[in-house]
């Protein structure tokens, strides 16, 4: 289903351990709507220091999980840092004011160079992988 909707804002909160992201705007015919996006997960990504086993860093990283906000994923991607392709950890949990404590524990483990975009607010890491922003009209 599509439906045509001027973004004004973002926002979020946790209802029953889920994270909903609200997107407020108004419909193409005048009325304010707020969505309710149920599906998306806080992440960010590690990077490792040269020469570092991927699976003994996600091993470890899944050794830091917690209960009221469990590490759910943890995926090998490919990215470029400042042009330089590399192989980093997609770390992915439940509840976003959780990415601040995983961000502090992870980058302790030996072997880890940097933790990535653990600073991105939520409703901002959504508009941006999605596309969607708030004043952004499209007209194609």
């Amino acid at each position: 289903m599509r439906v045509s909707v001027f973004v004004l804002d973002f926002s979020y909160d946790v209802e029953d351990n889920v994270p909903e992201i609200y997107i407020w705007g108004i419909d193409e015919n005048g009325n304010r709507v707020v969505i309710i996006e149920k599906t998306f997960r806080p992440y960010f990504y590690v990077l490792p220091k040269d020469g570092t086993n991927l699976k003994q860093i996600s091993e470890q990283i899944r050794a830091l999980s917690k209960q009221q906000s469990p590490i759910t994923q943890i995926s090998e991607k490919e990215m470029k840092y400042f042009g330089t392709p590399l192989k980093v950890l997609r770390v992915e949990t439940v509840i976003p004011v959780f990415v601040r404590t995983y961000r502090e524990e992870i980058a302790k483990i030996n072997g880890v160079k940097e933790v990535l975009e653990a600073d991105i607010r939520f409703y901002m890491r959504y508009s941006i992988d999605t596309n969607v922003r708030p004043f952004f009209l499209d007209n194609g």
